[in-house]
């Protein structure tokens, strides 16, 4: 079941077109694939703003007037890519 979420989520990744929602893909498939206190670790030195991006992602969706996730804020397309090749090698 875990193997079968995290390639849902992939597919979502390669199917997105902006790296919000690149971003919240990755972010999905971690939550499935790890135990919440080893995500940090994995994330590595860009993961703190990383997971800030997510929180606003998730503000956002909570209540628009909270925050707004900008595109320019997204985590890098080379981050994501690293985040989902390693996410695989996990399988």
């Amino acid at each position: 079941m875990q193997q079968e979420l995290m390639h849902q989520f992939f597919t979502r990744y390669n199917k997105a077109r902006t790296r919000r929602e690149k971003a919240l893909a990755v972010y999905n498939a971690l939550i499935v694939a790890l135990p919440r206190e080893q995500i940090a670790d994995f994330l590595g030195e860009e993961g703190e703003a990383f997971l800030a991006f997510i929180r606003t992602l998730q503000n956002e969706d909570a209540d628009v007037g909270t925050a707004v996730a900008r595109e320019q804020d997204a985590p890098s397309e080379e981050y994501l890519a690293a985040l989902v090749k390693k996410l695989t090698s996990l399988d």
